[in-house]
Protein backbone atom coordinates (compact mmCIF):
# COMPACT_ATOMS: atom_id res chain seq x y z
CA UNK A 1 0.00 0.00 0.00
CA UNK A 2 1.30 2.85 -0.68
CA UNK A 3 0.39 6.84 1.73
CA UNK A 4 -0.30 10.02 0.31
CA UNK A 5 2.28 12.29 2.72
CA UNK A 6 0.33 15.08 2.94
CA UNK A 7 -2.76 14.59 1.34
CA UNK A 8 -5.02 17.28 2.56
CA UNK A 9 -8.18 15.12 2.61
CA UNK A 10 -6.14 12.86 4.71
CA UNK A 11 -5.61 13.05 8.79
CA UNK A 12 -2.67 11.16 9.95
CA UNK A 13 -1.92 10.06 13.14
CA UNK A 14 1.32 8.15 15.19
CA UNK A 15 2.09 5.66 17.64
CA UNK A 16 5.84 5.15 18.82
CA UNK A 17 6.13 2.47 21.70
CA UNK A 18 9.51 0.66 22.58
CA UNK A 19 8.52 -1.86 20.23
CA UNK A 20 7.73 -0.09 17.21
CA UNK A 21 5.91 2.98 15.44
CA UNK A 22 2.51 2.56 13.63
CA UNK A 23 1.12 4.86 11.32
CA UNK A 24 -2.70 5.28 10.45
CA UNK A 25 -4.86 7.63 8.89
CA UNK A 26 -8.90 8.25 8.17
CA UNK A 27 -10.85 10.51 6.36
CA UNK A 28 -10.44 14.16 7.14
CA UNK A 29 -13.51 15.52 6.25
CA UNK A 30 -14.00 19.75 5.44
CA UNK A 31 -15.65 21.32 7.36
CA UNK A 32 -17.12 24.77 8.13
CA UNK A 33 -16.48 25.14 11.46
CA UNK A 34 -13.64 22.52 12.78
CA UNK A 35 -15.29 20.47 15.24
CA UNK A 36 -14.70 21.22 18.96
CA UNK A 37 -13.11 18.30 21.39
CA UNK A 38 -11.18 15.93 18.44
CA UNK A 39 -8.10 15.45 20.29
CA UNK A 40 -9.93 14.71 23.87
CA UNK A 41 -11.80 11.97 21.49
CA UNK A 42 -8.67 10.78 20.41
CA UNK A 43 -6.62 10.68 24.07
CA UNK A 44 -10.17 9.09 25.86
CA UNK A 45 -11.27 6.66 23.28
CA UNK A 46 -7.14 5.16 23.27
CA UNK A 47 -7.52 4.86 26.79
CA UNK A 48 -10.66 3.66 26.76
CA UNK A 49 -9.61 0.87 24.70
CA UNK A 50 -6.61 0.15 26.78
CA UNK A 51 -8.46 -0.06 29.92
CA UNK A 52 -10.56 -2.67 28.72
CA UNK A 53 -7.67 -4.96 28.25
CA UNK A 54 -6.76 -4.28 24.52
CA UNK A 55 -2.54 -3.97 23.35
CA UNK A 56 -0.96 -0.45 22.48
CA UNK A 57 -1.76 -1.70 19.14
CA UNK A 58 -5.46 -2.62 18.89
CA UNK A 59 -6.01 0.30 21.18
CA UNK A 60 -4.12 2.47 18.74
CA UNK A 61 -6.18 0.83 15.60
CA UNK A 62 -10.00 1.08 17.42
CA UNK A 63 -9.22 4.49 18.53
CA UNK A 64 -8.49 5.66 15.13
CA UNK A 65 -11.29 3.36 13.72
CA UNK A 66 -13.78 5.04 16.53
CA UNK A 67 -13.12 8.31 15.58
CA UNK A 68 -13.45 7.93 11.84
CA UNK A 69 -16.97 6.79 12.56
CA UNK A 70 -17.72 9.68 14.97
CA UNK A 71 -15.99 12.29 12.63
CA UNK A 72 -17.77 10.59 9.82
CA UNK A 73 -21.44 11.17 11.46
CA UNK A 74 -20.44 14.45 12.74
CA UNK A 75 -19.94 15.60 9.24
CA UNK A 76 -23.04 13.68 7.49
CA UNK A 77 -25.23 15.99 10.46
CA UNK A 78 -23.70 19.34 9.55
CA UNK A 79 -22.36 20.01 13.01
CA UNK A 80 -19.38 21.32 14.53
CA UNK A 81 -19.89 19.43 18.03
CA UNK A 82 -18.98 15.51 18.06
CA UNK A 83 -21.69 13.18 17.58
CA UNK A 84 -20.39 10.92 19.96
CA UNK A 85 -24.33 10.03 20.75
CA UNK A 86 -25.39 9.58 17.28
CA UNK A 87 -22.56 7.22 16.54
CA UNK A 88 -22.46 3.67 17.92
CA UNK A 89 -19.27 2.59 18.72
Amino acid sequence: MQVKINDPDTFEIIMATPEGVWHLSRPLYQFNFEPVGVGDLIAGTFLANLLNGKSDVEAFEAMNNEVAGVMKTTFELGSYELQTICRTF
